[in-house]
């Protein structure tokens, strides 16, 4: 490695890299506001930055987080690995680091603290305008005045979202409050004029955070994350998706006037869109939108998780969703230029081969005596929580003395190409690959279906079959491992006829197909038993107790960010006290279901279309 502090532009050779290390922000206490909003000022800025200079190549690189970012950074720079040999520079700090790049952003925008919005304005700004945000603090111990007096800029290089004493510019814009006006002032300006990217929309929590920043640790106040959404120059937006609610953030606005502008918002993308919209980021239920203490809703999390989704879906967007807890993700602007392979094929999938509790069968068969079960092993729908937990389960011992089928959403290669690279050529051949929620991203299915709720938008399922096709295409996969309806309606046959196309050898819903099946395309399908969770032997007892002895006895059940040192506790558990229990990869296991409901011939019967069932009230 070379260090050269301090660095500057001329002495930044070709393909260089800049590392600028913040991860003394860990420790920050954020019970003091005034520490809280420096490390806030100081992430925005840098991750703004970042995605600037990143946008055409990997220049940037930021430590943030050691267990994690220290981890892909070794990785990657093993002999034979992308970044072996790189030229890297140590940059003395955030000042230094806007000094090298300095002709790479053209100023900064300032904005208000208040309306919290505003932090997402100044985002979006920041992609379209190559600006540095900055939170407008004249007190002398910000980050603001700090970077002032070092004169990286000159005043005819400020975008003021604010003047002098902190009032907003969009105070002229239609709309009932600030926050209203604020986000109807970025419709008009950059979203409805295209110049924004429309493919691509950011949903992460805006300046709110500072109202509880000690509610959850620093990483999943997600700024972090904006570097990338920066770099593909994507709208920020944070808002509410309840009809008869009034946001806590907002509490003078009418309810439901959140709701109508994140409508306006999709359809505007929608109408511009080349195809399906990459929508990163999740509802920040420990803040607002959930009945969490202070989050200002009856509705639990889950449930507003469920409404975000199905109002995204019906203007053909999918989340890549960046949940609280594991939210946070550094350098997906640099990760983004790594090099992909064309294809990553599964070779030992598609035959029956990895089993535990009885030996495996010479082909799929379905013996009356046997219990098939499945892990469906989750959640990694989102990137952010891909990039931080397979350090930790890649280097579990137990990994690779049990079959477990690892649902990695495969357009997660967007944002973590680097990960799903790694696992691939790290796996073994017990290491099995399906898609996780709903396929190439989480969405609701059955809001693809014309006729839609919003007239002006045709029929999805093409577009959505397409996009799922080529990144299945890519990662080998023909299994659909998980599709959450939440408030939609469950898949009707057009729905599986459609997934047929792309997961031929299976498909899991969450609970609202009629019951295990063979679809006239020959994919078979089936609903999650139930989730697991807790202790090893306590998912045991839920697992036993799930198996009701069903004429066919198939059982895929779901567990959610668990290790493989867990999993192999809970099958030997299972083992210990149900000797005719199996565990199967999800190939031998869809195989098996398949031979059991159509017999030796295997020949597919045709289904009636189904009616789709409902239910009375939704459960997470």
């Amino acid at each position: 490695m070379t260090e050269a502090n301090p660095t500057t532009r001329s002495t930044l050779a070709q393909g260089a890299i800049v590392r600028l290390d913040l991860s003394h922000l860990q420790h920050v206490a954020l019970e003091d506001a005034r520490q809280a909003r420096r490390a806030w000022d100081t992430l925005h800025a840098a991750s703004a930055l970042q995605g600037i200079v990143n946008r055409e190549r990997p220049r940037l690189w930021l430590r943030f987080e050691p267990n994690v970012d220290d981890f892909w950074w070794d990785a990657l720079r093993r002999p034979g690995e992308w970044l072996e040999g790189v030229e890297v520079h140590d940059s003395a700090g955030l000042e230094e680091a806007l000094r090298v790049f300095r002709a790479d952003w053209r100023g900064v925008v300032l904005y208000p603290e208040r309306p919290w919005a505003g932090s997402n304005v100044a985002s979006t700004i920041a992609g379209v305008e190559d600006r540095v945000p900055l939170r407008f603090d004249p007190s002398a111990d910000s980050l603001y005045t700090a970077l002032k007096k070092c004169e990286l800029w000159d005043d005819a290089e400020v975008f003021r979202l604010c003047d002098d004493v902190g009032r907003p510019v969009w105070n002229e814009a239609d709309g009932p409050t600030e926050k209203t006006r604020a986000h109807r002032w970025l419709l008009d300006h950059y979203i409805r004029n295209g110049r924004v990217n429309a493919d691509i929309l950011a949903y992460y929590i805006d300046a709110y955070w500072l109202t509880q920043p000690g509610l959850d640790s620093l990483p999943n106040c997600t700024l972090t994350n904006h570097d990338y959404f920066i770099s593909r120059r994507a709208a920020f937006v944070d808002l509410h998706v309840w009809e008869e609610e009034t946001p806590v953030d907002d509490p003078e606005q009418p309810p439901g006037y959140d709701l109508s502008l994140f409508r306006e918002t999709l359809k505007a993308l929608q109408q511009r869109a080349a195809g399906m919209i990459h929508v990163g980021g999740f509802t920040p239920w420990r803040w607002k939108y959930s009945n969490e203490p202070g989050a200002g809703s009856r509705h639990h999390g889950v449930q507003t998780e469920w409404k975000m989704v199905k109002e995204v879906s019906a203007y053909n967007g999918y989340l890549d969703a960046d949940a609280i807890s594991y939210a946070g993700m550094t350098n997906a602007s640099f990760y983004q230029h790594f090099p992909r392979r064309e294809r990553y094929p599964q070779t030992h999938a598609r035959k029956p081969k990895a089993t535990f509790g009885r030996e495996s069968p010479a082909r799929p068969e379905a013996d009356s005596d046997v219990i098939h079960v499945m892990l469906y092993t989750g959640d990694y729908d989102s990137a952010a929580w891909l990039n931080r937990l397979i350090p930790q389960w890649w280097t579990d011992p137990a990994r690779g003395t049990i079959p477990l089928n690892w649902a990695f959403n495969p357009n997660l290669d967007r944002r973590a190409p680097h990960v799903l690279d790694f696992v691939r050529r790290n796996a073994t051949l017990n290491d099995i690959f399906i898609s996780g929620n709903c396929g190439a991203g989480y969405l609701n299915p059955a809001e693809l279906s014309d006729p839609r709720r919003d007239p002006d938008v045709p029929d999805g399922w093409d577009m959505w079959v397409s996009h799922c096709r080529s990144f299945y295409r890519r990662y080998d996969l023909t299994i659909t491992g998980f599709i959450i309806e939440g408030l939609s309606e469950g898949l009707d046959g057009e729905g599986l006829a459609r997934y047929g196309a792309v997961s031929p050898d299976g498909l899991i819903a969450h609970r609202k197909l009629p019951g295990p099946g063979v679809h006239d395309s020959g994919m078979p399908y089936l609903n999650m038993a139930a989730d697991l969770g807790g202790t090893p032997q306590e998912a045991a007892d839920a697992l036993l107790a799930g198996l009701d002895g069903d004429k066919v006895p198939f059982y895929a059940f779901r567990t959610v960010v668990q290790s493989p040192s867990w999993h192999a506790e809970l099958m030997r558990c299972v083992s210990e006290r149900h000797a005719t229990v199996r565990f199967c990869d999800a190939y031998t296991f869809f195989g098996a279901l398949k031979t059991s409901l159509l017999g030796e011939s295997e020949q597919p019967t045709l289904t009636p279309v189904i009616k789709r069932p409902r239910v009375a009230s939704p459960r997470g």
